[in-house]
């Protein structure tokens, strides 16, 4: 077990840098682009910290362990909200929203857990399943590039393709930037997965608890590390967007393309508890910002205590 603990700790070091590089390069180029930071952080940085999510669940669905890939799907959504979010704005402060992303984007999240639950009726997540798990993903996307101008849009593009002609080293930098940051991101999840992996084995752990707790709590790092960035450096809209994103992510197009992989049952338990709490995280965060316009430190103390209870019932259970 003491060899573990090292591992978790570079890996955790891992996953603070490259979330750091990775908030410096999606930045950076919204900057130079004249593209809102809540576009590049629904798309690049949610779909950059939700790559070991990818690779957790396909590895273990391939290799048997298609309850660790199940509760990594709803346990990170509810991590992502309850704990990521949570901690991230008890410990630095209130995160404002994007008023167009309460109306664009929240309704694929607070549909999630809907969809998730209706395709699980029959007790297993098939291939079917992942298809229309991705069509839902495209759609989300098309509502998504709806929101940037079609003049920015198309100037963007010419940018890019002038800036990879011209070899412009502030876009290259970037581009490197945003690279070396999943590349980080990805290495530092595994190292935490595999010695929480490893440490639950040893103390005999169910394997379903284990991907509900242990295994989301190595795969949310990457969303943790890079909202404790942002709201560091007062980029509380990327914060938002990278948990908002990462969610929507998470269920439609992680998920999708692991059962369009290898199909997944589900248990009656997980149908009837986990997700339905999944929703409930999603709606109060939904009303917190449809109120307040923002999430305060008092909301985000209220969601990390509900998420401790969670856990806490997760392992009574």
């Amino acid at each position: 077990m003491f060899l573990f603990l090292p591992a978790i700790i570079i890996g955790i070091i891992l996953l603070w840098q490259g979330a750091d590089f990775l908030i410096r390069g999606g930045q950076g180029i919204a900057k130079n682009l004249d593209v809102s930071p809540i576009v590049i952080a629904i798309t690049i940085i949610a779909l950059g910290t939700s790559l070991p999510e990818l690779v957790v669940r396909v590895l273990a669905a391939l290799g048997g362990n298609a309850d660790i890939a199940l509760g990594n799907t709803v346990g990170s959504n509810i991590a992502n909200i309850g704990w990521v979010l949570g901690f991230s704005v008890l410990c630095l402060g209130s995160v404002s929203m994007d008023r167009h992303m309460l109306s664009k984007e929240f309704p694929f999240m607070i549909a999630a857990p809907v969809v998730l639950f209706l395709l699980g009726l029959d007790g297993l997540f098939s291939r079917l399943d992942g298809i229309i798990l991705i069509a839902i993903s495209v759609l989300f996307h098309l509502v998504l590039i709806k929101r940037v101008r079609e003049g920015k849009f198309r100037r963007m593009i010419e940018d890019i393709g002038e800036a990879v002609i011209q070899k412009e080293k502030k876009y290259l930098f970037y581009v490197l930037a945003i690279v070396l940051g999943l590349i980080g991101l990805i290495l530092g999840a595994k190292l935490v997965i595999d010695s929480s992996v490893g440490i639950a084995s040893i103390l005999r752990i169910p394997t379903l608890i284990i991907g509900l707790t242990l295994v989301t709590f190595g795969t949310s790092l990457p969303e943790l590390a890079t909202s404790l960035i942002a709201a560091k450096r007062r980029q509380g809209e990327v914060s938002l967007g990278d948990v908002v994103g990462s969610n929507i992510l998470n269920i439609f197009l992680i998920l999708g393309i692991t059962l369009v992989i290898v199909p997944i049952p589900i248990p009656r338990s997980v149908l009837i508890f986990d997700v339905p709490v999944m929703a409930v995280f999603a709606l109060l965060l939904f009303l917190a910002l449809l109120k307040y316009g923002k999430l305060r430190r008092r909301e985000a103390a209220v969601l990390l205590g509900l998420y401790a209870v969670y856990i806490g019932y997760s392992f009574l259970k």
